[in-house]
């Protein structure tokens, strides 16, 4: 009994180990405009049984840059509301960083900057992130909305008066595409979007 204990105990880390893999095209049900902005292989995230959690389609070519002075940001090149890619949910259990629950589903990924109000202290170093809006109704990859637009989509998609949001940042060109841990409990992707090196928390929890 207590060899068996003692194996459950080791195995619990493995159960909680996502991985990175290819994904196929992007979903048939995007519209023309968004499928033609996105490369033609993504990236699946997979969990310790096989089972694909998320998948991830990013832009072939990176945005064009609006510089604008956003302070804190590494993504402050481009636009706020820029498109960048898009992420199909088709796990149950999925949180962003603060843990509200991203249902399964379709959704645009979208550049945005938390406030400086206060409320945000210390959720990432940099205040970029990517909000999720429903790709059904999100049906333009050229807008490039301002913050309460944007907010006002992505409270439609999470259902709260919180956007569902994953933090990201831009990496330098000495990096290691894929999907690998940092810390405690998160996942971090690292890919390219065209030529811009990105990072993304993919899954994690922050702890504050």
């Amino acid at each position: 009994m207590r060899a068996f204990i003692a194996f459950l105990l080791l195995s619990l880390p493995l159960l909680s180990q996502y991985q990175g893999k290819p994904a196929a095209t992007p979903p048939e049900s995007l519209n023309a405009a968004t499928r033609a902005l996105l490369s033609d292989t993504g990236v699946q995230v997979v969990n310790a049984k096989g089972e694909t959690a998320m998948q991830f389609w990013f832009r072939k070519e990176a945005p064009a840059k609006a510089p604008h002075n956003e302070s804190n940001a590494t993504l402050s090149d481009y636009a706020h509301g820029t498109f960048l890619g898009v992420v199909q949910v088709t796990a149950e259990q999925i949180s962003d960083r603060r843990g509200d629950r991203i249902a399964p589903g379709l959704y645009m990924l979208r550049l945005s900057f938390h406030p400086e109000d206060g409320a945000h202290q210390g959720v990432a170093t940099q205040r970029d992130f990517l909000i999720l809006t429903k790709a059904d109704q999100d049906t333009d990859p050229a807008a490039t909305p301002g913050f309460v637009p944007l907010m006002k989509m992505a409270q439609a998609a999470s259902g709260t008066n919180h956007p569902l949001s994953l933090s990201c940042w831009q990496q330098d060109n000495e990096f290691t595409a894929g999907l690998s841990k940092h810390g405690e409990s998160d996942y971090v992707l690292q890919t390219k979007v065209g030529d811009l090196p990105l990072a993304i928390i993919v899954i994690g929890r922050h702890e504050g």
